[in-house]
């Protein structure tokens, strides 16, 4: 098959979790045997050849490129972006050129912002059939969290409506819709999105990576890794490390990723007293080396948290927030939920899974990774195929009715 992926943003521009999805798919698909591009935005346009996918990169048609790690617009730039993204026909532009150029089979849609839902009339009306993958809450909310006020929000609420009807109308027209989570996909169809769409579940996929048991000292090292932004949960993570030293647990922290610098700014100073190692972007290998246990506490719906299954996959044990898709992702005994995402919740949880890599490491990181062996690269890319042949086939059939 002739295939295109369209996300946001690609390699070696990786802010989340579903740069890093799309990815590993994009590059087992071109090995699996089928002719693969990549549509991405950047601050120029250009091509190249990377891990043996095509990578166009467009530059952005709206006023500045959607990165949630950079520093903050005022509110009057972020109304205007919102508004031409709901809809944007200078981007439409550009991504027309590029499919007559490459004429995939199929557009496979990911993460839209700075392209917009029209990317999906770009490819309809050139008789491509279009799946969308929902790795977030970009179609009900412009800020992709579904959060005000500091609460999760079950449906658009009154300020993002503007902006979800024609999302919501436009769903409707793609020919099949993947879930990353059971989670992301009800809440969507909950809503109204993708209304008589063929849907599909699919988890996202992880590297195999060459194992390098670790045996924990006599200090445990947590870990996060991960945007370093107020809805991960890196403050209820911090402190509740905090009241775990106090209460006579010897811990370590090292905290991977990227984010607002005010936001790290801030965390550090709250934090002076506490042993923790800010990393920055390193690679999951590295990170996880350094770690027994890796810490999700969000605060938001996550639609998977793929540091789960990242985690499992180099036989690191977890404890999570008990929110969005993570807890379709938990196996006794490697992931462990918190009964909620506060502190309080998260220190009970970590301390049992301390307990349990203290009495016996070596089965707890077996359990992962037999655990991870569900998400493997080849067969999750082989589920993509066989939905695009379908989607194909009752693209087809509608052409011909």
């Amino acid at each position: 098959m002739r295939i295109a992926l369209l996300n946001s943003f690609y390699y070696p521009t990786e802010p989340g979790g579903a740069e890093r999805s799309v990815r590993l798919l994009a590059e087992e698909l071109a090995r699996q045997g089928h002719e693969v591009s990549v549509v991405c935005l950047a601050d120029a346009a250009r091509s190249e050849r990377i891990g043996g996918v095509m990578v166009e990169r467009l530059p952005i048609r709206n006023l500045y490129l959607p990165d949630a790690n950079a520093g903050r617009p005022d509110a009057a730039r972020r109304l205007l972006w919102h508004a031409l993204d709901s809809w944007n026909p200078l981007a439409v532009a550009g991504l027309g050129r590029i499919l007559d150029r490459l004429r995939p089979e199929i557009l496979h849609t990911n993460n839209l912002a700075g392209f917009s839902v029209s990317a999906w009339r770009a490819a309809s009306s050139r008789g491509i059939t279009v799946v969308h993958t929902t790795r977030d809450f970009y179609l009900m909310c412009p800020s992709t969290t579904m959060m005000r006020g500091g609460r999760s929000c079950q449906r658009p609420c009154a300020s993002c409506q503007p902006f979800a009807w024609a999302r919501r109308a436009a769903s409707c027209g793609v020919d099949r819709v993947v879930g990353i989570s059971r989670f992301i996909l009800e809440r969507h169809l909950a809503n109204g999105y993708f209304a008589d769409v063929p849907s599909s579940v699919i988890y996202n996929p992880f590297e195999t990576r060459e194992q390098r048991p670790r045996s924990p000292g006599p200090v445990i090292r947590l870990g996060y890794i991960g945007r370093l932004v107020p809805t991960k949960g890196l403050s209820e993570l911090m402190q509740a490390v905090t009241e775990l030293r106090a209460a006579g647990l010897d811990l370590e922290l090292r905290v991977a990723g990227r984010g607002r610098p005010d936001f790290v700014s801030a965390l550090r100073a709250a934090h002076a007293d506490l042993p923790v190692e800010f990393l920055g972007e390193v690679a999951p290998a590295s990170f996880f080396d350094q770690v027994d246990v890796t810490v999700v506490p969000s605060q938001w719906d996550e639609p998977l948290g793929r540091v789960v299954i990242e985690s499992l996959a180099f036989g690191r044990p977890v404890v999570a927030s008990p929110v969005g898709g993570i807890p379709e992702l938990a196996v006794d005994p490697c992931v462990l939920l918190a009964a909620s995402p506060s502190p309080e919740s998260l220190g009970m949880a970590i301390a049992e899974m301390v307990r349990r890599v203290r009495a016996d490491t070596p089965s707890l990181a077996a359990a992962c990774l037999s655990a991870a062996s569900v998400y493997a690269l080849a067969p999750v890319a082989s589920q993509y195929a066989g939905v695009f042949e379908a989607a194909m086939g009752r693209a087809t059939e509608a052409w011909a009715g």
